[in-house]
């Protein structure tokens, strides 16, 4: 539910009115509203990161990303452990039935059934993302050590305060745009509006459309590093809610500042009076 509260406030930011992200028509509606904009794939990938993963369950609870309360995972010909399981259970139910109907699993087996193929599709699924990205990053290590290396489109997805991770959309790559591969200039990173900025008005923010050269690749750590050529648009500048007051003060009843533990962070030692006792006179 958190996850959830924060995308709806990026929505906001770009001036949607996200609603109830708990009914699925208002997640309809939020991404039509943003198909076909400059910020799309920020408010897609900001909602993907905000749902939970697909599980099977054993009870019928519907399928909340088609909307239908009665739904089976039910596929033919049988691709998964799932399909095998309905097709089982609906055999009884055939015009010209088996002669010998297959087990049907009672209800104590099919949670355990839900439980481990959830587990093992999660698992192969992870396999088949992580051999993908290893070739990926093969090929791009490849392109570091061209003399004019190509340039991938590219668009913002999250901003911190070490750079912009972003996705290239025309490989599926996601990476990451360091501070000193930003155009040149002074960028200052505004941590209350999730963007960068520079003195000319410029802005670098989640949906920001951008060109990209790969600089670095850690085949280790997973992970590859860009740097801007052009940015081409960088959307409408996100509206940025008012710091609320949380109305504390670091100052004890009597005015005076309270003095921190000794050892613990931002503890100052008392002043030294002047000699004799008496206090320092006065600049």
């Amino acid at each position: 539910m958190d996850k959830l509260n924060e995308f709806a406030e990026m929505a906001r930011g770009y001036g949607y009115s996200p609603g109830d992200l708990t009914n699925r028509k208002h997640i309809q509606k939020l991404l039509d509203d943003a198909k076909g904009r400059l910020e799309e794939p920020a408010i897609k990938v900001g909602l993907l990161k905000s749902l939970k993963r697909a599980v099977y369950l054993s009870s019928p609870e519907g399928h909340y990303g088609l909307a239908k309360t009665d739904y089976c995972h039910f596929t033919s010909p049988i691709r998964r452990y799932a399909d095998l399981v309905m097709h089982r259970a609906l055999q009884s139910l055939l015009k010209n039935p088996p002669k010998e109907v297959d087990r049907t699993p009672d209800e104590k087996r099919c949670i355990e059934i839900a439980e481990h193929i959830s587990g093992t599709e999660r698992t192969s699924a992870d396999a088949e993302s992580e051999s993908r990205r290893m070739k990926m990053l093969e090929w791009l290590e490849m392109l570091t050590r061209e003399d004019d290396p190509p340039v991938f489109e590219a668009v913002v997805t999250e901003v911190r305060a070490m750079g912009l991770f972003m996705e290239c959309t025309d490989i599926l790559q996601r990476g990451l745009v360091k501070r000193e591969g930003f155009p040149p200039g002074s960028w200052f990173f505004e941590n209350h509006a999730e963007r960068f900025s520079n003195g000319r008005g410029e802005v670098m923010q989640p949906g920001t459309r951008m060109r990209v050269v790969v600089v670095e690749v850690d085949r280790i750590g997973m992970k590859a590093d860009f740097r801007i050529i052009e940015v081409t648009a960088s959307g409408p500048i996100r509206k940025v809610a008012p710091r609320k007051d949380t109305g504390k003060k670091r100052f004890s009843k009597g005015g005076e500042r309270k003095q921190k533990p000794r050892g613990q962070r931002g503890y100052r030692p008392p002043r030294k009076k002047g000699k004799g006792g008496g206090k320092r006179r006065p600049r």
